[in-house]
């Protein structure tokens, strides 16, 4: 009854979706990493750049360039995955850079500038 009184109201913003599920992925693919999960890892990374390429369309143009830069680098990794299996260190290494873009992409979806 309080929230009816006071008259909360949740804005539902449709172009934060891509980047929602960007993140989620990308959280995904650094647990399945540090579990030694490659091939799943890369799977999350490959979802999760999909979604930043559909974010990345609906943003302006400063976000625009920033998210080419992340689903680049993103690129740049799973293709690294695909060469072999990593060693331990490795894994919790990529597993360290996957946390350091779900970060970036967190402060995007809350609006923030960097």
């Amino acid at each position: 009854l309080a929230v009816q009184s006071e008259g909360v109201l949740f804005e539902y913003v449709e172009i934060d979706l891509p980047l929602e599920e960007a993140a989620d992925n990308l959280k995904l693919a650094e647990i399945e990493m540090k579990e030694g999960r490659q091939d799943e890892a890369k799977a999350a990374l490959h979802v999760a750049m999909d979604e930043l390429k559909r974010y990345e369309k609906l943003v302006g143009e400063k976000r625009s360039t920033e998210v080419k830069a992340l689903h680049q680098e993103i690129d740049k990794l799973t293709v690294e995955l695909g060469e072999g299996d990593l060693s331990d260190a490795d894994r919790q290494k990529h597993a360290s850079r996957i946390s350091e873009w779900w970060q970036r992409a967190t402060k995007w979806f809350k609006g923030t500038s960097k």
